[in-house]
């Protein structure tokens, strides 16, 4: 995973996180294989329909769950690598994934201001 920051101002900045195809392709897998075994699939017991099917059934949900749930820790993961300790939530400003392509995403934080006394 790459992260960048970029300075908005003294108080705000900009994280952007690029995960590689690969990586991102994986965690979409297992979120994948989680999600197969709740979802009901006709004539298929529930756990037992084809990954294939499932996905071709479910891509736009399946894609959400995979968002919602690994987006945090992509963010975390960048969080503790870049050392910013944001005061509030991030506002997230895009996110972008297709499958097989890298994962994008930007989130805006606002951090404490550097204070210098001499």
């Amino acid at each position: 995973m790459k992260y960048e920051v970029h300075d908005v101002n003294q108080c705000v900045k900009e994280l952007s996180i690029n995960v590689p195809a690969e990586q991102a392709l994986n965690d979409y897998r297992a979120v994948l294989s989680k999600f197969k075994n709740y979802v009901a699939v006709p004539g298929f017991r529930k756990g037992k329909a084809p990954m294939s099917m499932v996905e071709n059934l479910f891509f736009d949900k399946a894609k959400e769950s995979y968002l919602n749930e690994k987006m945090y820790e992509y963010y975390e993961e960048a969080l503790k690598l870049s050392e910013l300790k944001p005061l509030y939530d991030p506002i997230p400003l895009e996110m972008n994934w297709s499958k097989g392509e890298d994962l994008t995403a930007k989130f805006r934080l606002e951090i404490a201001p550097q204070v210098n006394v001499t």
